[in-house]
């Protein structure tokens, strides 16, 4: 019985985090999801999340930003310890965090400040063909 409870202790303080990221202004709420299976080892620093829908999604350690003026890009690149992997024509940016919750954290934070034109996780979704 001790046991018990002691698991269902550490699974809620294991998943009582506040997962969601927002698209398009309103908040997505997600569901971990735990394997019993070894992950890919391209897949082991990435988070896996059901979403309100149940669809299946991934977030790594990498965010997409695009910021409304770059004077405060470097100061938002030291705040959230983000480093800069591609800066597309567009002005969007490609950022990567120390961790997928940490790219999840800096996106929510980011989709926030007024000089940031949209901020999200850097989504893995599967995808059917019809």
């Amino acid at each position: 019985m001790r046991y018990l409870v002691t698991m269902a202790a550490c699974t809620v303080m294991l998943f009582a985090g506040d997962y969601y990221y927002m698209e398009g202004g309103k908040r997505v709420e997600l569901t971990p999801v735990t394997s019993e299976f070894p992950a890919a080892r391209s897949l082991q620093n990435v988070l896996k999340f059901k979403n309100e829908r149940g669809a299946d999604v991934a977030i790594p350690n990498r965010l997409i930003v695009k910021f409304k003026s770059p004077e405060n890009f470097d100061r938002y690149l030291k705040e959230f310890g983000l480093k800069l992997l591609h800066r597309y024509r567009n002005g969007t940016c490609l950022l990567q965090a120390p961790t997928p919750k940490a790219a999840m954290d800096a996106a929510n934070a980011l989709s926030q400040r007024e000089d940031v034109l949209f901020a999200q996780p850097d989504l893995i979704k599967k995808w059917s063909l019809r």
